[in-house]
C-alpha cells in the first residue's frame, strides 16, 4: 500500500495520536510480517489550534491558522486525508479546498452507516449545537452534555483515558435507554476513551476512516462526492 496519508491533527493531540496508531495498527492486521518500506508514508500535523470545541467565536482564528499550516504541506504527494477532529468538521469546506480535495469526511462517512436506525451521540457542545450529524439525532441532556465535555477536556489535560471510560459507558448507555440504537462517538477524544470499551453498538469515526484507508475502500475521483464501500 503505498498511499502518502495526511492526519489534520492536534484538536487534541492525544487524539491524532490514538489515529495514527490505529492506521498502523489496521495495516499490520491487514499486513502481517511487513518490513518499514511496506508501511504507507504518513504526514500527521499536529496543530495547536485555539480551543473551540464549546467556544464557537474561535472558530474563524482556528480556521485561518489551520489553512496557515497547511501552506507548509505538499498537497500534491498527498493521497488521501482526514481531520482527526469532528468539531473541525464546521470548517470542512475549507479546509477540503486547501487540500486539493483530498480528505474523507468523518461526518460523511459516519452517516452512511446509519442504514435508517435511531442514531444517538455523545460530543462535543459545538459538534452537537452544529447538528454535524443531522437533526434527527437523539442528543445528551444538558447535564450530560456537561459530563461528556468534562471526559473530552480531561482527555486533552491527560487523564488516564482508561479510567474515564466508566463514565462515557454511563452516559452511552443513557441514550441507549432512550432508544439509541447506534450511538455515536462523535469527538475524537472519545475515540480514545472509548477504545478501552467493548460495546456493540457504538460508532466510532476514526475507526471508519481508518478501514477505509487501508483497506482503500473509497474514491477521490470527483471533487466532493466521496463514495465508501465499508460497512459495520
Amino acid at each position: 500500500m503505498k498511499k502518502h496519508i495526511l492526519i489534520i491533527g492536534g484538536m487534541g493531540p492525544q487524539a491524532s495520536i490514538h489515529a495514527h496508531k490505529r492506521l498502523i495498527e489496521t495495516f499490520q492486521d491487514k499486513y502481517p510480517n511487513s518490513d518499514n518500506s511496506d508501511y504507507p508514508r504518513i504526514t500527521h500535523l499536529s496543530l495547536n489550534v485555539e480551543d473551540f470545541i464549546s467556544d464557537e467565536t474561535k472558530k474563524e482564528e482556528a480556521k485561518d491558522y489551520i489553512l496557515e499550516c497547511l501552506e507548509e504541506i505538499d498537497m500534491s504527494s498527498v493521497d488521501v486525508g482526514f481531520i482527526a477532529c469532528n468539531t473541525a468538521h464546521i470548517l470542512f469546506d475549507d479546509i477540503q479546498e486547501a487540500t486539493d480535495d483530498k480528505l474523507i469526511s468523518l461526518i460523511e462517512l459516519t452517516k452512511k452507516q446509519f442504514n435508517n436506525k435511531r442514531v444517538g451521540i455523545v460530543a462535543s457542545p459545538t459538534t452537537i449545537k452544529q447538528h454535524l450529524y443531522g437533526d434527527n439525532i437523539l442528543i445528551p441532556d444538558n447535564d450530560s452534555i456537561e459530563i461528556i465535555e468534562g471526559i473530552i477536556r480531561d482527555t486533552i489535560a491527560g487523564a488516564p483515558s482508561d479510567k474515564l471510560a466508566p463514565t462515557l459507558e454511563k452516559e452511552t448507555k443513557k441514550l441507549r435507554d432512550r432508544g439509541a440504537e447506534i450511538v455515536i462517538l462523535g469527538c475524537t477524544e472519545l475515540s480514545v476513551v472509548g477504545s478501552h470499551l467493548d460495546l456493540d453498538y457504538t460508532l466510532d469515526p476514526i475507526e471508519l476512516v481508518v478501514n477505509a484507508i487501508i483497506n482503500e475502500e473509497y474514491q477521490l475521483d470527483q471533487p466532493k462526492e466521496i463514495l465508501f464501500k465499508f460497512k459495520i
